[in-house]
C-alpha cells in the first residue's frame, strides 16, 4: 500500500497547473486538479487552510474547465459559496443549461477521459443572463 502524502498531493496538482497550462490535451487534468486543489486549501490539507482561496480555485474549475464536479460541489456548499463571493447564481444557471461536464479521473492519463467540445464558448453565458 502506498501512504498518502497530502503535501505531496498539493504538489502534484500545482506542477499539473503550472506544467500543462498552455496544453490542450491537458485540459480535464487541469480541470481536476484545480478542484482538488481547492479542496485541499478549504480543508486545510497539505498546505494552508484558506477557504476563500479554496472556493476560487473550485469556481476557476466549474467555469474556465467546466468541470461537472467542481459546480456540483459549489451547488452542495452554496450558503457558504456565497460567503466568499462565489457567483453559484451563474453556477446553477449554466447547470440548468447543461453546460457542464464530468472531468475528473486518472489524471495520468491525457486522452482518456476527453469529451469532445460541444459546449457553447465562454461568451454564451453573458448572453443568457
Amino acid at each position: 500500500a502506498i501512504r498518502a502524502d497530502d503535501n505531496k498531493a498539493v504538489e502534484m496538482y500545482e506542477r499539473i497547473l503550472i506544467e500543462h497550462k498552455e496544453d490542450p490535451h491537458a485540459e480535464k487534468q487541469c480541470g481536476a486538479a484545480q478542484l482538488m486543489l481547492g479542496k485541499a486549501y478549504i480543508e486545510g490539507l497539505g498546505n494552508e487552510y484558506n477557504p476563500k482561496l479554496g472556493y476560487q480555485k473550485i469556481y476557476r474549475a466549474a467555469i474556465y474547465y467546466d468541470s461537472a464536479e467542481a459546480a456540483q460541489y459549489l451547488l452542495e456548499n452554496a450558503e457558504v459559496a456565497r460567503q466568499y463571493k462565489i457567483d453559484v447564481d451563474r453556477i446553477e444557471l449554466l447547470t440548468g443549461y447543461g453546460y457542464f461536464r464530468p472531468i475528473t479521473g486518472n489524471l495520468g492519463t491525457p486522452y482518456s477521459h476527453r469529451v469532445p467540445l460541444l459546449l457553447p464558448d465562454k461568451n454564451w453565458y453573458n448572453s443568457h443572463k
